[in-house]
């Protein structure tokens, strides 16, 4: 669900070309997995595949959680707090 309300915002936003980078393994494996799956889950996936197209997203990409971690606790608090 998160991917798809940063999806939809992206949208909303009318930027250039975006990679995204995401810590959520399984979402991003399923973006990348073109098979079918018409469980409620493929279908929030299906969206989220939609909203890229429309967002300009062209990579989504897995990173792990420690090393954005890192990214998060090294950024400045005034940078920490707009978020």
């Amino acid at each position: 669900m998160g991917l798809r309300e940063v999806l939809s915002w992206l949208k909303n936003q009318q930027f250039g070309t975006i990679l995204l980078e995401v810590d959520a393994q399984v979402i991003t494996a399923a973006v990348v997995w073109n098979a079918e799956d018409m469980t409620e889950f493929g279908l929030l996936i299906e969206d989220c595949k939609d909203l890229m197209n429309d967002a300009s997203v062209r990579s989504l990409v897995w990173v792990n959680r420690c090393f954005s971690f890192t990214v998060w606790s090294i950024m400045p608090e005034s940078i920490c707090s707009s978020f």
